[in-house]
Formats: structure tokens, C-alpha cells, sequence
């Protein structure tokens, strides 16, 4: 097994190597398609040398012997690796609820409710819902994986009562996942799951094996799955009005929503957008140069990407536990979101990946390689028949941001956001006729803060999660 891991780590600095060589390069803009990647030469290329050389320069310091192949054996033995979201929950302490919502059109999707056990129950009535979504390939997970040590905290607060810790920029005060954040600070918090990741695959008219099962892009996560998330929340909560916390494609969810159904914006109060993804054509994602394949795939009806498939097998091959391999393990995946070697705990990159990815559909992926193509925030293009059928016109009509009317629209951005562009995010504000309550741009104070970190970063609690807060408390009692 050594040896493999070896040849792989071989395989992937020599393959990066090749990159470089300007034969490689011309053969890698032969390939069909080689039209729409013109700007490979300069752009991508500069990209992949910038990243190759911080890949070589930490492999430089960081290659271990044989003896260190169990420096980080603790890395491997995390116990979150093996627990699932509720799993996640209890073992800070909090308690965790699990409900089945379903949706119109007959998917399952499993959300789970954060509960402080230290809330006074008097309050309990008067907690404000909130709903987090995640993004693409991502689950429910995201809101809470990223605090190992947070603990349930008094709220009232009595902080002679609770219990105090500070790690890596993390305290009990700022925990880094908004979720325990929050429900630490009187909210009642709801994690949802979109159809097809691993708390979505379950489906009252088809089994999850079947191809027509997988028939789905993020217009039906729009259509379907966030109002019947919404709407339970509603009911359950006793409460009109909700929160709304997403990230990545969880934004253009609701970007898509209060588009289509403009009534949405009084229900959704306030609307929190953390690398927010309407337009996706300057991506600075090498991800973007698969979009010209996207004819190839775009009709295809399966699963794509869960974290308990090939990568709980590929993982431990390339990403630890020894410190070279969890540097490569890194960088692979700082390539499509930007580098920031900084805010990634590393030694929990494993424990990530036993969470991430978890699944969506073919189709979904494709989508947005149509998005990249077209520069459009549009739905699904079915073709020409299908589009006349669905649509009533051979094009498939825009998510319109111009009749978005809510006025609590709060964007969370980066400027070493790979995913989420300075110049994608300016095209959104600039269709939005209403323009959002705040803005706030991390890299002010993070330079280098990246589309992950609004997730996993080190310092996450102190730079977004306590900004949300203040932001919520103005809409607290609002219903």
C-alpha cells in the first residue's frame, strides 16, 4: 500500500509537471473544443504554474520519511470520519431532531434541527427559524463540521456557566459552524439537504438506482425542494417569517426562488448569500474547461460524486497521513475554489472529505457548464422540443434578479473566490433592483479568504459568523 501511495503522489506531480511543457500544451488545446478554451494559454496556464509552484514549494519542506508515516495517525482516527449530520450534533452536546420532507414532486429529503439543551424553555416558543443550504456536491454537514469543541451555551446567556475554550482562532464564543453559532444564540436552527447528495436520495415514485430518478438540475431544487423545505419549517416553527442562510449553489437557489415567485421575499427575512453564484461564466475555476463537454453529459440521468463511493477509497491513498500527502490532498482541493493554505485545518481535511462531496445528479453538474457557456442565470436547456414544450419557446426563459423586491439581501463575497467571481457577483448586483442591506467583502480582511472558507475556514466564527448574527438580530422579531 506504501508503494502505491507513492507512485500516485508520482503520477500526480508528474502529470502537473507535463502541464508545463509546451508540448503538452499544444496538445491539450487540440482537443475537440479547443475554441472555447482559447484563453488557456494565458490565463489557465498562468494559474496552473502559480498553483504547481506553491505545490512544489510545500512538498519542498514537507516531505516525510517512512517513520513519519503515522505523524498525523490522529488525522485518520478523527471520529467525526464516521458520523452522519445528527451524529455530528450530539456529540457536541446539542440534541439533534431529523424530519422527512416531501417534496411535490414525490423526493424525500431528510433535514435536521439543531436543539440547544441549555435554551430556556420559555424562549423556545419565541426562536426565530433559520434555514441553512448548503452548496453543490455538499450537505447539511457544512454547518457543523467545522467546530470540533463547541459546546451548548446557556441563553439566556450566563456565561459564568459555560464552558470556555480557544483553538485555532476558534472559541466558544465564535464557534466556527454557524449552526451551533447559532443555535447557541437562541435560533432554531433547520440543516437542509437538496435531492440527490446522501440525505436526499429517496423518492416516493422512483428508487434512487434508477436513471430517471437522477432527471433533475438545481431548477428543480428551486421549484420543489426549497419551498417544501420552507413551507415545513413554517408549520413546525409556528412562524411566518424565516432566515435564510446559503452558500454557493444554496444562493442560487434562492436567487432562483425570489425570482420566479417574488411573494417569496415576504417569507425569506433575511437572505444571506456567502459566495453568492447567480452567474458562473468568469469563474477562475480550471473546473470552467469542462464545460465544453457539456453536450456530452448534459442528457445523462445519474449520480455524481458522493464522498462514500470512490473518494472514501482514493482519500486515504492521497491524502494522508503522512504530511506530504495531506499538502497534495490540499491543493486538490484549493483547485476549484482558490488557494488559502492558511484557513484549512489540514489535519481535518480527512474528516471533510468523509462529508464532501455527497452527491448530485450528472444533469446538475451540467447545468452549470450551460451557465459557464452561455453566461446566462438561466434554466435547464432541454433542447430545442423539449424547451418549446416545457417553456413554450425554443430558448429556456432567465431566472429574472430584476424582480427580486426583498430588501434583506446581505452577500457575503471574496475577491479569492475562484467559484463566486469579483465579476460574476458584480454582474448580480448590477441585475438586482433592489440593492442589498450590506455587503461585505472578506478579503479586506483575509486576503486570501477563498469560496471554502466561508465554510471551513480557521477564523469563519469570527469574520462571517458573528457579521450574521448582528444581521439576524435585526430581523429577530420580525414575523
Amino acid at each position: 500500500m506504501k508503494d502505491i501511495r507513492q507512485l500516485i503522489i508520482v503520477l500526480i506531480i508528474t502529470t502537473t509537471l507535463a502541464m508545463q511543457n509546451a508540448e503538452t500544451k499544444s496538445t491539450w488545446q487540440s482537443i475537440p473544443g479547443a475554441d472555447l478554451l482559447k484563453d488557456v494559454t494565458t490565463n489557465t496556464f498562468d494559474w496552473l504554474n502559480s498553483a504547481i509552484d506553491g505545490t512544489l514549494n510545500t512538498l519542498s519542506y514537507s516531505v516525510g520519511t517512512d517513520e513519519n508515516d503515522d505523524e498525523c495517525l490522529e488525522c485518520r482516527n478523527d471520529p467525526d470520519i464516521k458520523r452522519n449530520v445528527s451524529e455530528l450534533i450530539r456529540s457536541r452536546g446539542f440534541i439533534a431532531e431529523e424530519y422527512d420532507v416531501l417534496t411535490k414532486d414525490g423526493y424525500i429529503l431528510t433535514i435536521q434541527r439543531i436543539v440547544n439543551p441549555l435554551l430556556d424553555p420559555s424562549y423556545r416558543r419565541k426562536m426565530k427559524p433559520v434555514i441553512m443550504q448548503h452548496g453543490l456536491m455538499s450537505s447539511s454537514a457544512d454547518w457543523v463540521i467545522n467546530s470540533q469543541n463547541v459546546r451548548p451555551a446557556k441563553f439566556p446567556a450566563d456565561n459564568s456557566n459555560n464552558e470556555v475554550f480557544n483553538h485555532m482562532g476558534e472559541s466558544q464564543e465564535q464557534p466556527n459552524s454557524l449552526g451551533f453559532y447559532l443555535a447557541n444564540k437562541g435560533y432554531d436552527v433547520y440543516l437542509a439537504n437538496s435531492r440527490g447528495n446522501i440525505y436526499g436520495q429517496r423518492s416516493t415514485r422512483y428508487s434512487s438506482w434508477e436513471p430517471v430518478f437522477w432527471n433533475f438540475t438545481f431548477d428543480e431544487q428551486i421549484k420543489y425542494d426549497l419551498p417544501a423545505t420552507i413551507e415545513f419549517v413554517q408549520k413546525l416553527s409556528n412562524r411566518k417569517k424565516v432566515a435564510y442562510v446559503g452558500h454557493s449553489q444554496g444562493t442560487s437557489m434562492m436567487f432562483g426562488l425570489l425570482s420566479d415567485r417574488p411573494d417569496y421575499a415576504d417569507i425569506i427575512e433575511p437572505f444571506i448569500a456567502l459566495a453568492p453564484v447567480a452567474y458562473v461564466s468568469n469563474c477562475l475555476s480550471p473546473a470552467k474547461y469542462f464545460a465544453v463537454y457539456t453536450p456530452v453529459f448534459q442528457n445523462i440521468n445519474l449520480w455524481f460524486a458522493t464522498s462514500n463511493v470512490a473518494v472514501k477509497y482514493l482519500e486515504p491513498i492521497v491524502c494522508g497521513p503522512k504530511v506530504v500527502r495531506r499538502d497534495v490532498c490540499t491543493n486538490i482541493v484549493f483547485l476549484a475554489t482558490g488557494f488559502n493554505m492558511d484557513e484549512l485545518d489540514d489535519q481535518r481535511i480527512s474528516a471533510y472529505l468523509s462529508h464532501m462531496p455527497s452527491g448530485t445528479s450528472v444533469k446538475n453538474i451540467a447545468h452549470y457548464g450551460q451557465e459557464i457557456r452561455s453566461g446566462r442565470f438561466a434554466h435547464f436547456d432541454h433542447g430545442i422540443a423539449i424547451n418549446t414544450k416545457l417553456y413554450g419557446k425554443s430558448n429556456p426563459p432567465d431566472y429574472e434578479l430584476s424582480k427580486i423586491r426583498s430588501k434583506s439581501i446581505v452577500l457575503f463575497v471574496a475577491d479569492n473566490d475562484w467559484l463566486a467571481s469579483p465579476k460574476d457577483v458584480a454582474r448580480l448586483r448590477s441585475q438586482l433592483t433592489v440593492e442589498p442591506l450590506a455587503v461585505y467583502n472578506i478579503s479586506e480582511y483575509m486576503p486570501k479568504w477563498n469560496h471554502i472558507d466561508f465554510i471551513y475556514g480557521k477564523h469563519a466564527g469570527k469574520l462571517i459568523n458573528t457579521r450574521i448574527f448582528n444581521i439576524m438580530e435585526k430581523f429577530k422579531n420580525t414575523d
